[in-house]
């Protein structure tokens, strides 16, 4: 799951599963509960959120392996998308 958190981090300047207290950011953790804040994800990222929830998965797996992630329709558009500095 790492390499979601540090794309979700780049792409948003914000961690996925922060929150008030540092026990509700641990259950996030372990809960897997995190979301897209749309002024952080416009629509132009739905692959690249559909990335991340592919990578966020519980069971190592289930999770797509390194080779997998470079095929990501994503990565392949990169290069077309704004991303917003604000956070960062």
């Amino acid at each position: 799951r790492s390499i979601g958190v540090i794309l979700y981090t780049l792409l948003s300047g914000l961690s996925p599963f922060l929150d008030e207290t540092d026990e509700q950011t641990c259950a996030n953790i372990i809960n897997i509960d995190f979301n897209f804040p749309e002024s952080q994800f416009p629509y132009a990222f739905q692959a690249a959120k559909k990335l991340i929830q592919i990578i966020f998965v519980r069971e190592p797996n289930n999770r797509p392996s390194a080779s997998e992630c470079l095929l990501n329709e994503w990565l392949h558009h990169a290069g077309q998308y704004q991303i917003s500095t604000t956070n960062l």
